[in-house]
């Protein structure tokens, strides 16, 4: 399965350090305008997102790095008390070469992508701020308080 991130931040947070902590873990990015004085444009976060991405290439993610996956999934170990079965394994960090970002001028546009392009196993991440995942959640039909 793929993880596809729709994301739109305000300018005044920190794009960078956000995005770096995700970026080996998403195949595909669809970043999203969001208006207003603090708003930032979807190609100006495409840029910080390429960014990030060329900036963690080749580095160990957290699950690479994480001494208890590597514990449970050695087949030689039985799983922990409460866990029959999950053996948590590290994911391969997304290579910077096959990342997709594209940029929308809103959320629900980048959204809409997203559902286009994911297949049947695929993950959705919405994410960055209440202005990103509010129009998304209202175009589900679901009820934002």
């Amino acid at each position: 399965p793929h993880t596809h991130a729709v994301v739109g931040m305000l300018n005044d947070k920190d794009m960078s350090s956000v995005i770096a902590k995700l970026a080996n873990r998403v195949d595909r990015w669809y970043c999203a305008g969001l208006e207003g004085p603090r708003g930032t444009s979807g190609a100006d976060l495409a840029a910080v997102v390429r960014k990030a991405v060329h900036g963690v290439t080749g580095k160990e993610t957290l699950e690479q790095a994480s001494v208890e996956v590597k514990r449970i999934a050695d087949p030689s170990q039985d799983a922990p008390a409460g866990r029959p079965g999950v053996k948590p394994a590290a994911r391969p960090a997304a290579s910077a070469d096959a990342v997709i970002v594209s940029s929308f001028d809103n959320p629900v546009q980048a959204f809409t992508e997203a559902r286009k392009q994911a297949s049947e196993n695929d993950r959705i991440l919405v994410f960055g701020s209440f202005s990103t995942v509010g129009p998304v959640l209202q175009h589900l039909g679901r009820q934002v308080t």
